[in-house]
């Protein structure tokens, strides 16, 4: 299936926050905190640990929208055909969003939220402080560093392909240049 412009957006907001996820772990180890056990965050025993740590920093209607989003996400990833040199990134990034949405989902907490109740609070400010400190001490070095650079590799390749049309000063620059007229 192709990517839409609306696909490729969704998919590369949350490639980008599970690299600064990711980020903020490696610079917890940095600070002494872990490391973990855990060599592959994508996997859902590490999001069954892990939602202990979410239920402690954020509402469960929050939850909710995170797992909804989440499974949406990854069944968009699940039918894109992407680049061979990107498809082992692209299936870490799959799974970890598939469970992380089936451990929020498992939380007896989240049963009790609507479906989609959480949604609009996506869009807000951050709700809490994430005790990235907790996941870097269920976290092997080696694993967050290959879910960080499997992310970085999945929104790099969903910019590359997201049409970046020119504001209206660049377009007069572009032209201004083609006729060789002075700026």
């Amino acid at each position: 299936m192709d990517l839409d412009e609306v696909d490729l957006g969704s998919i590369n907001s949350f490639a980008v926050r599970v690299v600064h996820f990711a980020e903020c772990v490696a610079e917890a180890h940095k600070m002494g905190h872990g490391p973990g056990p855990h060599g592959r965050p994508w996997k859902i025993g590490f999001q069954r640990q892990a939602v202990s740590v979410y239920a402690e920093t954020f509402p469960s209607a929050y939850l909710r929208g995170i797992a909804d989003t989440s499974r949406r996400t990854a069944l968009l990833m699940d039918g894109a055909e992407v680049e061979k040199s990107t498809g082992a990134s692209w299936g870490i990034v799959t799974e970890f969003l598939r469970s992380t949405a089936d451990a929020l989902a498992e939380n007896p907490q989240l049963a009790a939220v609507a479906p989609e109740a959480g949604r609009s609070d996506l869009a807000s400010s951050a709700t809490g402080l994430v005790r990235y400190e907790r996941f870097a001490q269920l976290l092997s070095e080696d694993g967050i560093c290959r879910l960080r650079d499997a992310a970085s590799t999945v929104a790099g390749y969903c910019q590359a392909r997201l049409a970046v049309a020119p504001t209206a000063q660049e377009l007069e620059w572009i032209i201004s240049v083609a006729v060789n007229e002075p700026i």
